[in-house]
């Protein structure tokens, strides 16, 4: 991942929206959805290698890959849920946003059970009869 592109990125969006708040507020929300999903993109690529190294690790415990299938899927939706967020925040909605952030929370509990379901069968082996 490249810090400096994304830095360039993130200064001309900043700059391009500093200029169009003075004229048109429509074109400064597309000139900042336009930058934060062109940042989103270079991060994309980066998480290509952290998903290789879990495949990986996985690969070496096959008993756990479903387990880092759904931390994985968890960790996807965190990001997507966080980045569209902060778009509704930038745009000026909170309510919107807040309700996005339940939403997500949600969403990776409702991911997390198959994980939980796990452990808790786990725990009754482990305790006595």
């Amino acid at each position: 991942m490249d810090l400096f592109r994304i830095a360039a990125i993130a200064l001309c969006g900043v700059f391009l929206a500093a200029i169009s708040r003075e004229t048109k507020s429509g074109l400064r929300i597309c000139i900042i959805l336009a930058v934060s999903l062109l940042i989103l993109a270079q991060v994309l690529k980066g998480l290509t290698e952290v998903q290789g190294f879990l495949q990986r690790f996985s690969d070496r415990l096959p008993e756990a890959k479903s387990q880092f299938a759904i931390l994985l899927k968890a960790v996807g939706a965190a990001y997507v849920t966080d980045f569209t967020a902060q778009l509704c925040r930038d745009a000026g909605e909170t309510s919107i946003a807040e309700k996005t952030e339940l939403a997500g929370k949600v969403v990776i509990f409702l991911m997390a059970l198959p994980i939980l379901e796990q452990v808790l069968q786990t725990i009754e082996l482990l305790l006595p009869a």
